[in-house]
């Protein structure tokens, strides 16, 4: 069950991605049409900003926060790697992340090639770091390369938690906000992604999330109310949204933050989701930056 988690997190790292580079999008409706430059993404502070932005924004909801998730997804476009280039720049990864209990996938065909690591840090969080080049018989070669991390806390004191399925099945949370833990540990791994992705010789497009609960049902004003609160908390304004079976999905733009991706000619940096949760009897919120790339 391990392994089958960690190749849905692949798919939904990928698939979420692709949206930030502007070809589907999972939980809007709209298409996003193209990438923002992405100031967040060559800067540090633009970096520290980000996800000050979700750690802001999700505060105000009143939500324990859970857990947390910071991914990257970053193409080169011309270029061929072989299945032992690709284990040479994971292996470097991996020293980056200092990975514990490291397992290694690989792969390689005649076009194409991969190779996959994956692991937990000391402080219990999951890494999974893959690489993946492709030669077509037409068009350009592409390498990619998507990078991990996904940490879950015990929602009453921000205590590591040992899986992202402990953050999925914990008693609903008695205590609300972000403990400093959990709002540290975000703020550093989006810095650490972005360096670590960066000195691996790709270009970072980074995106990160903040999941939690709240220990209720909450009706529709109830929603509406904390998601005015989320986009109040970072001067943000919507852009888009949708309400469909127990879940409501709002796009904004906040000016507290560079980069973001368009989305019919808008630009949107900040998507916050509720979702019923009707299995525990609490309402789940997730805060993401640009998009949020996780299933909920």
């Amino acid at each position: 069950m391990r392994m089958k988690r960690w190749w849905l997190a692949v798919l939904a790292v990928g698939v979420g991605m692709a949206a930030m580079r502007g070809q589907v999008s999972t939980v809007q409706a709209a298409n996003p049409e193209r990438t923002v430059a992405a100031a967040d993404a060559q800067a540090g502070q633009g970096s520290r900003n980000s996800a000050d932005l979700v750690v802001q924004s999700f505060r105000a909801t009143g939500a324990a926060a859970l857990g947390y998730e910071v991914h990257s997804w970053s193409q080169q476009n011309g270029r061929f790697l072989s299945e032992s280039q690709l284990e040479a720049i994971l292996d470097r990864l991996q020293q980056d992340f200092h990975l514990q209990n490291a397992k290694k996938v690989q792969r390689s065909a005649k076009n194409d090639t991969f190779c996959a690591i994956y692991g937990q840090r000391a402080d219990g969080a999951s890494v999974m770091l893959t690489a993946s080049s492709y030669h077509p018989s037409q068009g350009e070669d592409t390498t990619v390369l998507v990078v991990r991390v996904d940490r879950a806390f015990q929602p009453e004191t921000g205590a590591n938690a040992h899986s992202a399925t402990a953050r999925a099945s914990a008693a609903p949370a008695q205590a609300t906000g972000v403990p400093e833990p959990v709002a540290a540990g975000f703020r550093a791994d989006f810095a650490a992604v972005q360096q670590n992705v960066a000195g691996a010789g790709f270009t970072p497009q980074i995106s990160g999330c903040i999941e939690g609960s709240v220990n209720a049902r909450m009706s529709g004003g109830q929603k509406e109310r904390l998601i005015s609160e989320a986009l109040g908390a970072v001067q943000a304004r919507r852009v888009e949204g949708i309400t469909s079976d127990g879940v409501v999905s709002i796009s904004a733009d906040s000016p507290l933050a560079p980069g973001g991706i368009l989305t019919h000619g808008h630009r949107m940096n900040l998507q916050v989701a509720i979702h019923d949760d009707t299995y525990h009897q609490r309402t789940d919120v997730l805060i993401g930056t640009p998009i949020i790339t996780v299933s909920y």
